[in-house]
């Protein structure tokens, strides 16, 4: 899937709207991201800019969430810490960079990723 604005990047680009944004997410992360215990995720190669925000789960049937995103931090895939990743205890930045180079296979070992932190209301 590609996002609208990679395949006709000229078509719309107006950064003071303040539409929501559709933010795209796994439909495993339902519980976690309605209950607040997940307030953040790794992207690759999408622009997500902070505001209104619909969370929809892809292949869910239950109705997408409102929020907002609060705050999107670039980093390069060797400055990943713990911290950043709002890593839970147990977890590794190896095991998450692994479970992120299968979501995004074409990603390069030298990306930058944005780590987007977000918020239900």
């Amino acid at each position: 899937m590609r996002q609208i604005a990679k395949l006709l990047p000229d078509t719309y680009f107006f950064p003071d709207a303040q539409a929501e944004r559709v933010f795209r997410l796994n439909k495993r992360y339902y519980e976690s991201v309605a209950s607040g215990t997940k307030t953040s995720s790794v992207r690759w190669d999408e622009s997500v800019p902070a505001g209104p925000a619909i969370f929809y789960f892809e292949d869910d049937e239950r109705p997408p969430l409102r929020g907002e995103i609060l705050a999107v931090r670039r980093y390069s895939l060797d400055d990943l810490t713990p911290e950043a990743l709002r890593l839970s205890d147990g977890e590794t930045v190896e095991g998450y960079l692994d479970g992120l180079r299968r979501h995004y296979p074409t990603m390069p070992a030298d990306a930058e990723v944005d780590v987007v932190d977000f918020v239900v209301r």
